[in-house]
């Protein structure tokens, strides 16, 4: 049986025709403060990872590098719903965006690497997510007939920089990153032993496979004392050695047990509810016009038509 199947669970009450007006994102997005059932919104449901880890964290800390627009997607936002806050790095020209739907976040507007600077940022502007400032990972699509749109000088900071600006004595509980291709180049900037997060989650295969690509770049992890405790099939998630005592939540994949719905399945069953609601009006109307008699009908028309001439003459 899926999580979301579960009666007690909020999907029991998306199905309800009765249930609010699921169209609405501000209900949506506030779902976890009124349910205790996560709404997952990762690509592949590394939030569920995390929350299963974290989950007795009361108000946490992350930096997602990488982050895209603030909910597609995102590795963090759920945390964001369950009143944690952290730091938001993304080169494309999203900050409008991330002010109005996740206004205490920090948001950095730059791309991630070894050293300050700037780069070239290859935007896809038919599929936003593939847009990297690896030129290996720019030509590896269009390989595939994917070539970018344009090219954006954006500036280039550290991870370490902004953590030294914005963490301000926080613990760092978990990082997410994924930058196309630029893994090895993110993490060089990044002191561990300094921040000491305690989860790192790594983008870990070549953009659109399945192919791994964490050779060059795990042993800046590794060498820093950090496992490799739990592989999703795109990202690699690690583990600070202090916090030994968390492997157990990576045992296993996203089941039932975690408790939890998708926000694509949100939407979809409020849609659902929206067109059973149109559904019941137009039932409604036909058995009301079958109800009809035809000398009503016949008189109807012959009233209408009455009053028609009338307004003629």
């Amino acid at each position: 049986m899926a999580p979301f199947q579960s009666p007690k669970n909020r999907a029991a009450i998306l199905a309800d025709r009765n249930a609010p007006d699921l169209n609405n994102q501000a209900l949506v997005r506030n779902w976890n403060s009124i349910m205790t059932t996560m709404v997952s919104y990762a690509q592949n449901f590394e939030d569920v990872i995390l929350q299963r880890a974290l989950r007795f964290v009361g108000t946490g800390c992350y930096l997602d590098v990488g982050a895209s627009l603030p909910d597609k997607d995102s590795v963090s936002y759920a945390f964001y719903q369950r009143g944690w806050r952290g730091i938001c790095v993304e080169p494309q020209p999203y900050a409008d965006a991330w002010k109005q739907l996740r206004p205490q976040d920090t948001f950095v507007n730059a791309a991630v690497g070894a050293s300050p600077g700037e780069t070239t940022l290859h935007v896809f502007n038919n599929i936003r997510e593939h847009s990297t400032a690896s030129c290996a990972t720019a030509e590896h699509w269009s390989k595939f007939d994917q070539r970018s749109s344009q090219q954006l000088t954006v500036p280039v900071v550290t991870i370490n920089d902004i953590l030294g600006q914005y963490l301000k004595g926080r613990a760092l509980n978990f990082v997410s990153i994924d930058v196309e291709g630029m893994e090895q180049e993110a993490l060089s900037g990044f002191d561990l032993k300094k921040y000491k997060p305690w989860i790192v989650v790594v983008e870990a295969t070549i953009p659109g496979s399945p192919t791994p690509s964490f050779e060059k770049w795990q042993p800046l992890l590794t060498t820093q004392r950090y496992t490799m405790v739990y592989f999703d099939g795109v990202n690699r998630f690690y583990l600070a050695e202090e916090m030994e005592n968390l492997r157990q939540a990576f045992t296993l994949p996203p089941n039932v047990w975690d408790d939890y719905v998708t926000a694509k399945q949100i939407a979809q069953q409020g849609r659902i509810a929206a067109l059973e609601g149109r559904i019941a009006a137009l039932e409604a109307e036909i058995d009301r016009l079958r109800r009809w008699h035809p000398a009503d009908i016949f008189r109807r028309a012959r009233e209408c038509l009455l009053l028609r001439q009338k307004q003629t003459f």
